[in-house]
């Protein structure tokens, strides 16, 4: 390749390639030199024999064949037969040349050390091949042995070349600079050319200067031959030797020596990746084989490498891993390319199909698939390996992982930069094979150079890999995500669409030299399709059908339509006009106009006006004016709001019938720019990118993450189009099912999906910067201007009564429809700006975030507010679809609105889902679907009064909305006070829930700690972070239990976080299973017990300090903790909560301790009937009597636990792996709620319990559950707990401990518990006559009281009786209205003595009980 021209080596040529008997032939007859020829045979001929062998033997080792006869002929071949060990002046071989330059370098007799370390390598050589057999690993081995014996190989030879340089021996420089030379063009073509014409003609020594060291290092180093390989003698007395030595020696140990890592092209990486750079030789040599003909020893190198160590071992990378790398599926754009080429090893078939000549390159010549493999290495391999690499530094960033997060971003820098580019920006050219080459090479046609020559583009974008590497030095993670998503990535296109450009009109010229255009055209065109396809369906199209498939490619082909296509996408793919350029200054290639399409009068915009546009924008505290003084920001964002024309323009087109037009302006954008940090213009904002780009950046936030779970199937997918696009999939949806009554669907479609969506991302994305205290003052003000400009959008016109078009137009239409209008302006709008002016507020101190810790948590609580109130026009719309039947739209709001609801309630958001994301529903339906739509409005924050009374509600055609109630039940319970808002923490918990489920930990984790669904009385939002944490627990006897065995106050807190946040050894369902279970088994708990023991605390004070309706308080909070919402008001509950009362339900079918028919649990009975004992005690301030019920609430509790602890152990028992893990993470949430009350009474048992389900990985066998059941037996007297209600599980007796098994009863024992048996029902019948003779006597209703299960209000006042009755330290009132005055009960709903009979049975049961203990 080096030493031939091109005619001679195409595939048509018969050149034999005889150059080394051609220079020994003339050294033979014209030279008349004997020892030049005789030296020629050993360096050209016997050199290349013996690398030939290497490589048969490679070969044979491959077919796992062992090759010592071949080593054994190479190690002939090098030392011959006349040389004797470790002597000068004696042998002919290469043996021989290798002492000889020890001699001339000055050391003494003895083996050379490059002589020394080819024998130990041939050595090694024969002991790798006798492995050769054992298969693929052995021959990989052995392969790169072999070829680090070729690049030592090579040592003789240089050493000779710069002795016989200083000797300035002519015709030795130019016989070992051949032998030498054609290897540099492996590592860098200029400098071979360089040393080509220094060294090959007319050689003298004063040639040789500072450049042609240089040149000479840089192979060097490329060979990996050291300082030490060519280092001379200190006796030596060849100063001129010592001289060029000492220089090559400076270069090669400069960066050493100053203790940094190698530049790339002027970039200093802060690790060493200089071996990832190496692969840019790897594409070189593949390409230099390629258009040889060699494929099969290119394919080789693409296999198995060369040039590039994975392990310092000398292990070899290799391109085509790199082209199927498993880390390329989680870059931001891999998804893309797999998606449209429907592989995701797409790129190594591309490649492979290039190198074996089939597929689409059947009859393509050498050049041309070389030019394939060549440049897809450099534009796909290469360019995605980039990005993958910034990706997983991103990840390992946010991870923690701070060294392997800066090398993987330095890899990235290298993947782009490459080896062969010198140490200096720009310093060589045609060299490199990387982006940054191309780069550079198209830079010239766009005037888009530096005076350096570099390219612009690889100016900024080596500045921006700077600011990533010194941003990660401090964990900057955000800023290194925004420094790839914003200034890299977009950037690392521009060379794409600039070669693809000049090549395409190269191509274009019938007369040019196409030999490799045709190909290289055809690769760009594959590299850029997919990108182009995700900002313009029909751009990509265009490219497709030009250049998409090799064969249909024609000569002299239009360019016109491509240069079209990507002009049309360049503000879209979010790229500046200025860094794309102006093809050689030609105002007809000028496509970079503001508006986009062609450049008609060369003014550098598309208005063909003649006027140059306006690209500048204004500064960045320039206040906007949204809406004709509707609302002022404080920033600039009418850049933003023009949005909104865009709607304005898809509705003209759409109701015109230009669907296309349409769709266009959706895909590529019409009116709303896009500045870069200058003020300059830089590309259109698209409503489509709302979905594909900003979607991204929402994958942490919590209601993006409630429309993925709600709207995702089952393959993660919404529409076959990867769920987190889904407001484009369904846009995409509405364009292609159009109909004459639905002609502007796509683009309300776009306003309540794409940018409702948006809006809420603005508002998250304040918070998020606040939290990391990442947000600058103007940053956060501008973040909430930017979202009231999405809001309300450019169009308003306040004299043609114009509302605009987007959310604020759609807020105002409802508005009118549902009777909230007020002084012109809807109700919602109102409150939506109030509520944006007051974020803003609260960001306008300086340094708000970053000093105020509160800021956050207020920020967060109005945001809460805001994302509440914005629902309203979406639900109205919903409601307002279905009235008019218009199931198109019903289904579009549909999606806005159930997702939301996915928060609320299981059972209503599954019927809504299933009959209004199809439009399965029948008209006689509609009612009952407003009715569960309304049901979740205070889950929603709203009420009725915010949506307003529909049209149809003021005739009566339709039912008005109702809110719930001040006081509303609680799974049967009627608390005194309303404490509805204490129960909504159940909702706290069920986001949290779906949040784990899709694994978006971050958002799930700042639910945990600042909630979300429960108001603090004393303002904000109570969390169960604060339940888990606040001092008050203290109050509750068991406290101390807990921090001395945990010596831990914040204990369950600090569980439940590193579950949110990972620990690495529990997965992403055992973290859910964690949190969930200790929310619900320890904080809630003590959340309930510190409410309980607050009201007996609240007890002591006077009546008269008091009044009535907040007595009971906190025991009704008790009640809320202990329910929560989901339950419902019904007695029994649902199966939906997330707390005490749901856990009950969750075992007990098991123990046989509930009704299936009716869903009544035993324990949920219990502690129903104790709240409104509690409640009676105290409305009647009996503290007393409250205390001992608390005492029996802080027990009955326990039971569900322990019912859970002990199945956990019975099923670890059995031991069936698929629920094993789920199972571990139960086990230790319930040892961790039961553990310090066990081992206050009994430590032994609490070790037994600890060993088999509190380990994260518990024993195993067939004890664990008799273990466990053993132990609990011992302690339940100690903790209170009535064993009797944990009930009976199958094979176990809870109470004993003891194991049933009722396999091994003989047949004495079972003849011996048959006879106790027939014992027992005799026994049983007496005592049955006995009781009922008894009754016949004691008839009166004071000698026969009966306990009913509370069913309602009448029935649960009586507790109040009997805890008056009952207390030890009160007397029985003589009348019911001496009960009301000592009570205090004014509240008329509370009727505690409704009628003498009431207080006639008090009466008696407490004559009938006056000498017992107070049962309560």
């Amino acid at each position: 390749w080096a030493l031939y021209d091109d005619k001679d080596v195409g595939e048509n040529s018969n050149q034999k390639f005889q150059y080394a008997d051609d220079v020994i032939q003339e050294a033979l007859t014209n030279g008349n030199d004997m020892r030049l020829a005789a030296e020629g045979t050993v360096i050209f001929n016997i050199w290349m024999l013996m690398a030939h062998r290497l490589y048969e033997a490679v070969r044979l080792c491959k077919q796992q064949e062992v090759p010592l006869e071949l080593l054994d002929s190479v190690v002939a071949l090098w030392i011959g037969e006349g040389q004797a060990e470790a002597k000068f002046d004696n042998g002919w071989m290469l043996y021989s040349i290798g002492q000889s330059a020890s001699e001339y370098y000055g050391f003494d007799e003895a083996e050379a050390p490059i002589n020394t370390q080819l024998m130990n390598m041939l050595n090694k050589a024969q002991d790798l091949a006798q492995v050769c057999p054992s298969g693929q690993d052995a021959a990989i081995e052995f392969r790169a042995h072999v070829l680090h014996i070729l690049r030592r190989l090579t040592v003789p030879l240089v050493t000779s070349l710069l002795f016989h340089m200083v000797a300035n021996s002519k015709n030795m420089v130019e016989l070992y600079a051949v032998s030498v030379v054609p290897q540099v063009y492996n590592c860098d073509g200029d400098a071979a050319v360089n040393l080509e014409s220094v060294l090959y003609q007319g050689y003298t020594y004063s040639s040789v200067d500072d450049d042609t060291i240089g040149d000479i290092a840089t192979f060097l180093r490329c060979k990996r031959i050291t300082c030490q390989d060519i280092r001379v003698s200190q006796s030596l007395d060849n100063d001129k030797l010592k001289d060029l030595v000492g220089k090559l020696c400076d270069k090669l140990d400069y960066w050493d020596n100053q203790g940094m890592e190698l530049p790339m092209a002027g970039y200093i990486p802060s690790k060493d990746v200089s071996e990832i750079a190496r692969l840019d030789l790897d594409i070189l040599e593949i390409e230099m084989l390629s258009e040889l003909g060699a494929f099969d020893a290119a394919f080789d190198i693409y296999e198995n490498g060369h040039h590039s160590f994975a392990k310092p071992d000398g292990s070899l990378r290799d391109l085509q891993s790199i082209a199927r790398m498993s880390s390329l599926d989680e870059m931001a754009k891999f998804h893309l390319y797999s998606e449209y080429y429907g592989s995701l090893d797409f790129a190594d078939k591309f490649i492979l199909d290039a190198l074996n000549q089939s597929g689409d390159f059947v009859g393509a010549s050498w050049q041309e698939r070389s030019e394939v493999v060549s440049r897809a290495l450099q534009t796909i391999v290469a360019y995605m390996a980039v990005q993958a690499r910034m990706q997983e530094a991103v990840d390992d960033c946010k991870d923690g992982k701070a060294g392997l997060a800066e090398l993987k971003w330095n890899e990235a820098a290298a993947f782009w930069i490459g080896s062969a580019e010198g140490l200096v920006a720009a310093s060589k050219f045609d060299v490199g094979r990387f982006m940054y080459s191309l780069a550079n090479d198209v830079c010239g046609d766009f005037q888009a150079c530096a005076e350096n020559a570099e390219s612009l583009v690889n100016q900024n974008l080596l500045s921006s890999f700077a600011s990533g590497r010194d941003s990660l030095s401090g964990s900057e993670c955000t800023h290194i995500e925004r420094t790839m998503t914003e200034e890299i990535m977009p950037r690392m296109a521009i060379p794409l669409i600039q070669a693809l450009i000049v090549n395409a009109i190269e191509y274009e010229n019938p007369v040019a030299d196409n030999k490799y255009s045709h190909a290289t055209i055809h690769v760009l065109a594959k590299a850029l399709i997919p990108l182009v396809k995700e900002v313009s369906t029909s751009s990509a199209l265009t490219l497709a059908n030009t250049y998409g498939s090799f064969q249909q490619i024609s000569n002299g082909q239009s360019a016109q339509p491509v240069v079209d296509a990507l002009a049309s996408v360049i503000r879209p793919l979010g790229l500046s006009c200025t860094e794309i350029g102006i093809l050689n200054g030609d105002a007809n290639w000028a496509k970079c106009g503001p508006n986009g399409g062609i450049d008609a009068d060369g003014d550098g915009d598309a208005g063909g006006d003649g006027e140059k546009d306006n690209d500048a924008i204004p500064v960045a505290d320039t206040p906007t004016n949204l809406g004709d003084n509707l609302y002022v920001t404080s920033t600039f964002v009418k850049d933003k709001a023009k949005i909104g024309l865009d709607i304005r323009d898809m509705e003209k087109q759409l109701k015109a019938g230009n669907t296309n037009t349409a769709k266009s302006i959706y895909e590529n954008g019409e009116n709303s720019e896009i500045f870069d940090s200058d003020g300059k213009y830089v590309a259109l904002r698209t409503l489509r990118s709302f979905s594909l780009e900003s979607s991204k950046d929402m994958v942490d936030e919590p209601l993006f993450n409630m429309f993925l779970y709600a709207l995702k199937d089952n393959d993660g997918n919404f529409k076959q189009i990867v769920a987190r696009e889904y407001a484009n999939s369904y846009v995409e949806y509405a364009f292609q099912n159009l109909s004459a009554s639905d002609k502007t669907l796509p683009a309300e479609a776009a306003v309540a999906l794409n940018v409702w969506m948006e809006v809420v991302h603005q508002l998250y994305r304040t918070l998020s910067l606040c939290e990391q205290k990442e947000l600058r003052d103007e940053e956060g003000i501008q973040s909430m201007d930017i979202a009231a400009a999405y809001w309300i959008g450019e169009g308003l016109d306040s004299e043609d009564d114009t509302k605009g078009h987007l959310l604020y137009a759609l807020a105002e239409d409802m508005g009118s429809r549902f009777s909230i209008l007020e002084g012109g302006q809807s109700r919602t709008n109102r409150n939506v700006l109030r509520l944006f002016n007051e974020a803003k507020t609260t960001l306008a101190l300086p340094n708000a975030c970053s000093e105020n810790p509160t800021t956050y948590v207020n920020l967060r609580h109005t945001v809460n507010k805001i994302v509440s109130v914005i629902s309203i026009p979406l639900v109205q719309s919903l409601i307002h679809h279905l009235r008019a039947n218009d199931v198109e739209r019903v289904k579009l709001y549909a999606h806005a609105v159930i997702p939301l609801v996915a928060g609320c309630n299981q059972p209503t958001f599954e019927y809504l889902r299933d009959r209004l994301l199809s439009g399965n529903y029948n008209a006689i339906e509609i009612e009952k679907i407003v009715d569960k739509i309304r049901s979740v409005y205070s889950c929603l924050g709203l009420k009725c009064d915010d949506i307003g009374v529909y049209e149809t509600e003021v005739t009566d055609e339709a039912p008005s909305c109702i809110d719930e109630g001040p006081r509303v039940n609680l799974a049967g319970y009627t608390p005194a006070n309303d404490v509805s808002d204490y129960s909504r923490v159940d909702l706290d918990l069920r986001e949290i829930d779906i949040l784990m489920q899709m694994n978006a930990f971050k958002a799930a984790e700042e639910t945990y700690l600042y909630g979300k669904n429960v108001e603090n009385p004393n303002g904000g939002t109570l969390s169960l972070s604060n339940i888990a944490t606040t001092s008050g627990r203290s109050i509750v006897p068991q406290y101390d239990a807990f921090t001395r065995f945990y010596d831990d106050k914040s204990y369950v807190d600090k569980i439940i976080r590193a579950a949110l946040r990972g620990d690495g050894i529990w997965s992403g369902e055992q973290r859910r299973i964690l949190v969930l279970k200790a929310a619900q088994t320890i904080v809630m708990y003590f959340g309930a017990l510190q409410a309980a023991y607050e009201a007996v605390s609240d007890c002591s004070t006077t009546v008269q300090s008091r009044s009535s309706a907040s007595k009971s308080d906190a025991w009704d909070r008790a009640a809320a903790y202990l329910v929560g919402s989901l339950e419902g008001g019904e007695a029994y509950g649902t199966p939906e909560g997330y707390l005490f009362h749901s856990l009950a339900q969750e075992h007990c079918e098991a123990f046989g301790t509930c009704e299936s028919s009716t869903g009544a649990v035993d324990v949920n009975n219990q502690l129903i009937n104790l709240l409104y004992a509690g409640r009676g005690a105290v409305l009647s301030d009996s503290c007393a009597g409250l205390q001992k019920i608390a005492g029996e609430l802080s027990s009955l509790i326990l039971v569900p636990s322990i019912q859970g602890a002990l199945i956990t152990a019975i099923r670890l028992t059995e031991n069936k792996a698929a629920t094993a893990p789920l199972l571990r993470a139960e086990g230790y949430v319930y040892s961790r709620a039961l553990l310090p009350l066990v081992d206050d009474v009994n430590r032994d048992a609490a070790g037994v319990i600890e060993k088999n389900l509190g380990d994260r990985r518990p024993a195993k066998g067939t004890q664990i559950a008799s273990e466990v059941f053993t132990s609990f037996s011992s302690v339940y007297p100690g903790i209170g707990v009535d064993c009797e209600l944990i009930g009976h599980i199958d094979g176990f007796d809870p109470c004993s401990g003891v194991t049933k098994d009722k396999k091994s009863l003989s047949t004495s024992s079972i003849l011996l518990w048959s006879g106790v048996g027939v014992g027992g029902l005799l026994l049983l019948a007496a005592l049955i006559f006995f009781c009922r003779r008894k009754q016949d006597k004691e008839g009166l209703p004071e000698n026969n009281p009966k306990f009913v299960v509370s069913t309602g209000e009448f029935n649960n006042h009586s507790m109040n009786l009997l805890e008056k009755a009952f207390s030890n330290n009160k007397t029985a009132p003589s009348s019911p209205e001496e009960t009301n005055r000592l009570t205090g009960t004014t509240d008329p709903s509370i009727d505690i003595i409704s009628d003498d009979d009431d207080f006639d049975e008090a009466q008696a049961l407490k004559s009938r009980l006056d000498s017992t203990p107070d049962i309560i």
